[in-house]
């Protein structure tokens, strides 16, 4: 799965990333994921893929929250 188009004029302003994996779970939200974006599903909830703009910004604030509870709880986080 790989995000962005590898266009050398956008390379100056961010990078695109790309992820190699047998990982299932993975594979399944990325399949979902495309299902939606070519207009052949509905959106779902996806077990680890955060997409914007629908869940990015709340998926991210949950996340920093739980890492801030756990590092009051004294639990690692980071």
């Amino acid at each position: 799965m790989a995000s962005g188009n590898y266009n050398e004029v956008t390379s100056r302003l961010y990078t695109d990333i790309g992820l190699l994996s047998t990982n299932e779970v993975y594979a399944e939200d990325v399949s979902e994921f495309f299902n939606v974006i070519t207009g052949h599903s509905q959106p779902s909830t996806y077990r680890n893929l955060i997409t914007s703009p629908r869940d990015m910004r709340i998926q991210l604030i949950n996340l920093v929250q739980k890492e801030a509870e756990n590092s009051r709880q004294g639990i690692p986080s980071g």
